[in-house]
This record gives structure tokens, C-alpha cells and sequence, in this order.
């Protein structure tokens, strides 16, 4: 199917439904492949766990050719992102969150992710600034497009109150959660810890602003110091489950499983960016109860009730943490000289010193 060309079928469908005629089913998608690899990986994670060879097989054979031809077809070499293309071979050229999809799929190389982050997300003109994440780059002329008010005007203004929904920035610019969710997720599976942990912060920050207005809102105005998205839709559209998805990311900074990389078993904590001291207790995972403090100069791990772990003269974020009868294994990423104590089950605790960086631990 062309994008001249809609069978009559297609046609009454749109209309009975909504109503969208536009044709949209000639474009090789980043976001869908992505999610489409990952829905390939976790089965085969799953299987190798069960023990189903074939499973995992034929899960993981998945995995490599979608991984294979989304790097080979959907990177703009000369734009240096990924980019969705029509069929005919043509690139789409917005610029949406959808170009970092690849990194929570894990699909993206490791010199295309760093390309991703550092020339893009942490661009103040295209992705970043207090306020992340735009669902249309900032300076894409599609950015916020729509309205009779440009939105580099001292005039622009998002929503202020009901019913002036006159442009179409929910999808032109509006910070989702779902999308800052996706993006965090990549930008932490590759290992950007201090660039995930602000992410994090912002998008709590985000979230926090609108709590003080007992607002829960579908989607956020990216501009800051604007009010938040007003009751463009239904007194609903202020009160949206998925917003508290915004707050989360903070918490999943402190502790949370390890779906990705190493042991499946193993935990991650700590953080490198987020601000201040916080911790959180009585988080469940792997049957026990945890609870984190993580600071600039100290990081705690309690494990039912009892110290297991702790990191003093630095910030660090431990990856892979398997604590074991006599010791522990884990990664660390310190942000500088960070002295390491691990209390096992039995036995003495066992010390160890690490640098800056990354760095294997096993004691």
C-alpha cells in the first residue's frame, strides 16, 4: 500500500471509526520495531530461565533480525538518529522521542547510543531542559505547530483554560509520561547513569508541579513557568493514572529489578544524579524487603532488616547486586573514590576501595 492509495474498505473503517483518514500503513516504524524487538527478547529470556532451548532459540533469532535491519535501514546517517522511513524509501522527518526507542529495546549500537544522548537528548535546543521530554523536538517546525501563536512568542501559551485547545500541541510538543518512561528506561539500560538519574529528577520535578494544582495530568506543557495542560478534554484527562509514572522513575533510580543485562536475579540501586538524599523503604523484590538511602557521599542498602551493603565517600549506582552466603557480586559506577563494605549472611564483611567509574566487584 501506497500513501496515494486507500482501499475502500480502509476508507469505511476510518470513517465508522475514528474518522482519521490519513494513511499510515507504509512506514517501517522505529517505535514499533522497538517494541516489537523487545517483544522478542523477553520471551527469550523467559524461555532460557525455563529451560526451553527451541523457545529461546527461535525468540532470540527474532531478536538479532530486527536488531540487524533497524540499524542497517533506520539510521540517518547524515542526521545521525533513527529515523521511521516509507516504503519507498523515504525518511520521515520529525523529530520525536521515538529516535531513543532503540536504546530500551537494546537494539541500538553503543556508539549510536552515545550519539543518541549526548548530540541529541542532552540538547537544550532539541530534547533536554527543565521540563523533558517534548513529544516533537524543540526545534522541529513541527514543535508545538498549529496555533495561531508561535511558540517562541512572549504570547504563546499552551492551555489556560478550558476550551482553548485551538493548537495542536497535545501531540505536537506535550510531554507524556509513557514517552519519558520509554526514554529513561533506555538512557538507564545503556549504563547513562548520571544522565538518567536527571532525567529522573526532571520528570519528578514535572510531576510535582502539577501535584501542588492537585492535578494528575494525560500529558505535560513543556514549557516551564506556563500553567500545566488544563482541562482540555474532561475533568479525567487531570486526573491520569499513568502521571504517577512520572514520580516513579525516582523511585526506580533507588532500587529496582534488572530486567537487561547479568543475572536476572541480581538488583539495581543507588544513583548518581539525583539530588540531595533520598531513600525509600519497604520495596519487595526477589522475596525480600529493601529499603535505600543514597546520597552524595553515602549509599545504604538494607535487605531485611539488616545492612548488606554500603558505599561511602561517593555517589555510586550498583548494577547486578547478587548477595551470596560469604560475599556478593555486582558493578559499581562511581561518580569518584568510593570505599565499599558488604555484609554477607556469614562471616566477617568484606571492604574493598574503587575508583571513579565503572568497576566488577566480587568479595
Amino acid at each position: 500500500m501506497n500513501r496515494t492509495s486507500t482501499p475502500r474498505w480502509c476508507i469505511w473503517a476510518k470513517k465508522r471509526g475514528s474518522g482519521d483518514l490519513r494513511d499510515n500503513t507504509d512506514l517501517t516504524d522505529v517505535a514499533l520495531n522497538s517494541y516489537y524487538a523487545l517483544m522478542a527478547e523477553t520471551p527469550a529470556r523467559m524461555a532460557r530461565v525455563l529451560g526451553e532451548k527451541a523457545d529461546a532459540a527461535r525468540f532470540t533469532a527474532r531478536y538479532e533480525t530486527i536488531r540487524r535491519l533497524l540499524n542497517e535501514r533506520l539510521w540517518h546517517p547524515r542526521r545521525r538518529m533513527y529515523l521511521s522511513r516509507y516504503l519507498d524509501g523515504t525518511w520521515n522527518e520529525v523529530v520525536t522521542p521515538t529516535v531513543f526507542y532503540p536504546l530500551f529495546a537494546g537494539i541500538a549500537t553503543r556508539e549510536r547510543a552515545k550519539i543518541l544522548v549526548r548530540e541529541h537528548l542532552l540538547d537544550p535546543e532539541k530534547f533536554w531542559g527543565e521540563y523533558v521530554i517534548p513529544s516533537v523536538a524543540r526545534n522541529d517546525p513541527a514543535y508545538c505547530s498549529g496555533g495561531p501563536v508561535n511558540p517562541r512568542s512572549e504570547h504563546y501559551r499552551f492551555f489556560d483554560r478550558y476550551g482553548e485547545n485551538n493548537a495542536a500541541e497535545q501531540w505536537k510538543g506535550a510531554a507524556w509520561p509513557p514517552m519519558n518512561v520509554t526514554v529513561y528506561d533506555g538512557v538507564k539500560r545503556y549504563g547513562f547513569d548520571d544522565v538518567a538519574g536527571e532525567f529522573a529528577a526532571r520528570s519528578t520535578a514535572m510531576y510535582l508541579d502539577a501535584w501542588d494544582k492537585d492535578w494528575f495530568p494525560e500529558s505535560f506543557d513543556p514549557e516551564p513557568g506556563q500553567p500545566i495542560m488544563d482541562s482540555a478534554v474532561d475533568t479525567a484527562w487531570r486526573t491520569y493514572s499513568w502521571a504517577n509514572s512520572m514520580a516513579v522513575q525516582s523511585l526506580h533510580e533507588l532500587i529496582s529489578d534488572n530486567p537487561w543485562d547479568g543475572d536476572p536475579s541480581g538488583i539495581v540501586f543507588g544513583t548518581l544524579s539525583l539530588p540531595g538524599t533520598n531513600s525509600i523503604d519497604n520495596v519487595r523484590l526477589r522475596g525480600h524487603t529493601y529499603s535505600v538511602s543514597a546520597g552524595p557521599k553515602r549509599t545504604t542498602l538494607v535487605r531485611d532488616g539488616r545492612v548488606v551493603f554500603r558505599a561511602n565517600g561517593a555517589r555510586v549506582t550498583v548494577r547486578d547486586f547478587l548477595l551470596h552466603r560469604a560475599g556478593a557480586s555486582f558493578e559499581v559506577n562511581a561518580d569518584g573514590r568510593a570505599h565499599i563494605e558488604v555484609f554477607p549472611e556469614r562471616g566477617r564483611p568484606r571492604r574493598t576501595e574503587v575508583p571513579a567509574g565503572r568497576t566488577r566487584v566480587r568479595l
